[in-house]
């Protein structure tokens, strides 16, 4: 499930719950392929005028910020808690997207998401034992 720009919590806070890479290894028939598709479309949709938004907002942040003189320390927090309702709204329509994705699943097909899921954090894991020896 492409979730936004990119997956994982990336640009403005994606959340990818089922991340495109698992859907592929699920083998969705046809119909969920059309279900998963109609339900990325509707969250693009209603996501992009909100990305739009927080962009703006982080434009006049950084405008205020290296502007001459001392910044608003009021004017930033104010931006910045703007920005973090933005990014709270998308995640949460995320979510839906995911809970309403994951109502098109079989059970075996969730059973198998799991499975890839447990498998991907052993070997995060194992990668961070490997870093973490020296």
């Amino acid at each position: 499930m492409g979730m936004g720009h990119g997956g994982g919590w990336g640009r403005g806070g994606s959340l990818s719950l089922l991340s495109p890479w698992i859907l592929q290894k699920l083998a969705l028939t046809p119909e969920q392929q059309t279900q998963v598709q109609a339900i990325h479309a509707q969250r693009r949709a209603t996501e992009q005028p909100l990305f739009t938004q927080l962009q703006a907002i982080r434009d006049e942040m950084r405008k205020t910020f290296y502007a001459p003189g001392d910044p608003d320390a009021g004017t930033l927090s104010s931006s910045l808690q703007n920005a973090a309702q933005l990014q709270n709204r998308i995640m949460s329509d995320r979510l839906a997207e995911a809970l309403e994705v994951r109502a098109v699943l079989m059970p075996e097909q969730l059973a198998n998401a799991a499975q890839l899921i447990a498998r991907i954090q052993a070997m995060r894991a194992q990668m961070q034992d490997l870093t973490a020896e020296h």
